[in-house]
């Protein structure tokens, strides 16, 4: 609902809301072609890592670069229904803004240059000279890998290559600090098919907006399901904003420009629905043409796609002035942005970066909703958060208070979240839900959406579970006494323990590379001393690892084998 401010229309306030929107697409030309001083910062390239998630009905394609399903080239690509060369999404980029020492600092783009490049941030206010070696997506399967590796088949190279070293989730099972695989070490992912990446606002030359970096490290998930339905239609992104300053990021807001593209790009409304903290995007008419053979059309009864956020790990600040309710978690914030031809927020000065994020026109005015049936205007922090369904003003059927209809066109919004603080070292995260819904009609796939995104949120905690499969179960209750000898050597190798009861045990040998060399099927053994011999003769020179698992209890042992 909207709070009205004003009885009467003025021609002054139309004014100032001219002059702001001026202000903002001058803002959006005049910083072109500037650069931040290249002595002041690294040169590294944007990243040119690509990928595919494509387990459920969604088939997306992902950069490392800030941007999703389009990063500057090509076709864009959200295909969904999978395999049927229909898509609902152009592009998702990140918005970033905060106070950092007194001064606003942004990390954003619509459309390119990215402000945000490959690797992690380094210690002690370093910055990366060569981002090369991080240029990548990393992959998880849950059944291809972590479930194969349980069942006793090789480490995969996604299981040995996971970055849990830099920041990728994993789960410590040998008790040593340090991802590695070999001693039992597993990927914590989410979903059935995990894709993960790590970026940083410090790296590389920074054109417009001209601001100092952040001094922010992002680590991103994105995750899907096998399964039919809601979830199998539905894609998530977590992201993770390390503060890597010394100092407080105070203010700091979180968004994403958004451009959905319902088929044909042509003839979409979007807007937001403020009791789901959802943007969403539908299309305007009960038909989606072809708008060429290139880019088809939904044909009759087009879907409805949306962009919430499901959970996030600091509350926003309600102190912050507002007309609407906050909605914990979702989108808090939204504006609708222009398509005017230019390079979008990437080319504005950081101000209107700060501005938008925040709801507000170039000059700092709040988003305002004229009702001309009324002639009254109210203050929103949400672009048209009427109920559509039912032709409320201000929404994309009731666009003046008078019932005008906005025209469906090529369409884009703004979603942000905040404002939060983050302190140094700390870790701010938000996981967003892109859900896809198609009914009996256009507005039907609309009213389809929302029950659908409502279904999503009611199984957040099962969908955001940190998913591995390793061998740990519980310690037992007694020290093991766990020997190998000799230690090195060249024609066997003697694994000795010593447990107080009979126990179950399972022996399997892996190479420095994860891969499996020998093992021992599951028998068991009496309580006092056991002593089994493997032989290694002929095995390469090299570091083994002896994985073992007495009644649920799983550890790892090394041994040399030498000429």
């Amino acid at each position: 609902m909207l709070i009205v401010k004003s009885p009467l229309f003025s021609w002054e306030s139309a004014i100032v809301i001219i002059v702001a929107l001026f202000i903002s697409f001058y803002g959006a030309f005049s910083a072109q072609g500037q650069v931040v001083s290249s002595d002041e910062y690294e040169d590294c390239p944007t990243g040119s890592a690509d990928s595919w998630l494509d387990i459920g009905n969604v088939k997306a394609q992902l950069f490392n670069s800030g941007a999703l399903f389009w990063n500057g080239e090509g076709d864009a690509f959200y295909e969904v229904p999978k395999g049927s060369n229909r898509h609902s999404m152009f592009n998702q980029n990140l918005w970033m803004s905060g106070i950092v020492e007194d001064e606003i600092r942004v990390s954003a783009s619509s459309y390119g240059p990215s402000q945000l490049w490959p690797g992690p941030t380094l210690p002690l206010d370093g910055v990366l000279s060569d981002c090369s070696a991080y240029d990548k997506i990393y992959e998880m399967r849950f059944a291809d890998d972590l479930v194969n590796a349980e069942k006793g088949g090789n480490i995969s190279t996604r299981i040995r290559y996971w970055p849990g070293n830099i920041g990728a989730p994993y789960i410590e099972v040998n008790g040593v600090d340090g991802y590695q695989p070999e001693l039992g070490d597993r990927p914590g992912m989410r979903g059935d098919q995990a894709l993960w990446w790590i970026m940083n606002d410090k790296s590389g030359q920074r054109s417009s907006p001209l601001s100092k970096p952040l001094g922010v490290e992002v680590r991103v998930m994105a995750y899907a399901f096998g399964v039919p339905g809601v979830i199998g239609n539905t894609t998530f992104y977590q992201y993770e904003v390390v503060n890597k300053n010394e100092t407080d990021i105070s203010d700091f807001w979180i968004g994403f420009f958004n451009n959905p593209d319902i088929g044909n790009p042509e003839d979409d409304w979007v807007g937001t629905d403020s009791s789901l903290g959802m943007v969403y995007s539908l299309n305007g008419r009960n038909t989606d043409p072809d708008q060429n053979i290139d880019r088809l059309g939904y044909g009759a009864a087009p879907p409805a796609i949306g962009i919430t956020i499901i959970h996030a790990s600091h509350k926003a600040d309600t102190t912050f002035p507002r007309a609407t309710p906050y909605v914990e978690p979702g989108f808090n914030f939204s504006m609708r942005w222009c398509n005017c031809g230019d390079n979008g927020i990437s080319s504005s000065s950081k101000e209107i970066v700060y501005n938008q994020l925040r709801s507000r026109y170039a000059v700092g005015d709040r988003q305002i909703a004229y009702d001309h049936q009324n002639n009254t205007y109210a203050f929103s922090e949400y672009y048209l958060p009427g109920n559509l369904l039912n032709n409320e003003f201000w929404s994309a059927t009731n666009i003046d208070g008078k019932g005008q209809v906005d025209s469906p066109t090529d369409q884009h919004i703004l979603s942000s979240f905040g404002p939060v603080n983050i302190k140094p070292g700390e870790t701010f995260s938000i996981t967003v839900a892109i859900v896809w819904s198609r009914g009996d009609s256009n507005l039907d796939s609309f009213s389809q959406l929302k029950k659908d995104v409502r279904f999503v949120r009611e199984r957040r905690d099962h969908i955001m579970k940190l998913r591995t499969r390793t061998p740990l179960i519980s310690p037992p209750s007694y020290d093991l006494q766990i020997n190998l000898f000799p230690n090195p050597t060249s024609g066997s190798v003697n694994f000795s323990v010593s447990i107080p009861e009979q126990s179950t045990l399972i022996l399997r040998v892996v190479d420095s590379l994860g891969r499996l060399v020998a093992s021992r099927k599951e028998m068991l053994i009496n309580a006092g001393n056991t002593t089994l011999p493997i032989d290694v003769e002929g095995w390469s020179p090299g570091i083994y690892h002896i994985q073992y698992s007495i009644n649920g209890h799983y550890g790892a042992r090394s041994f040399s084998v030498m000429k």
